[in-house]
């Protein structure tokens, strides 16, 4: 997973503790859970694609870099920017966060 994936997850917890949607030892345990997911090793996209990705759908390196890790690890995109769940959809499987069940 790209490097700043656990921090995005962790953020996610945090506003969610913070808005007082998920309690906090219920944050703390879903973080530790996903975590110590062994497929969720630390690994870098090859660059050149998420370039090439970035350049179609118009969107951040960044952005196309979750694109190109879920394809190549044949999984799912699950997120919140509505943006990148439309532009994201042409190309890879996504799930918009809202249809996700806590």
């Amino acid at each position: 997973m790209p490097t700043l994936t656990l921090y995005e997850v962790g953020n996610t917890l945090v506003i969610l503790t913070h808005k007082s949607l998920i309690a906090r030892e219920d944050a703390l345990r879903k973080f530790n859970s996903v975590s110590s997911i062994p497929t969720l090793n630390k690994r870098e996209v090859a660059l050149s694609k998420a370039m090439e990705v970035a350049i179609e759908l118009k969107i951040t390196l960044y952005d196309a870099s979750y694109i190109v890790l879920s394809l190549e690890a044949e999984a799912p995109l699950i997120t919140a920017d509505k943006e990148l769940y439309e532009k994201g959809r042409t190309m890879a499987k996504m799930i918009h966060a809202s249809e996700v069940t806590l």
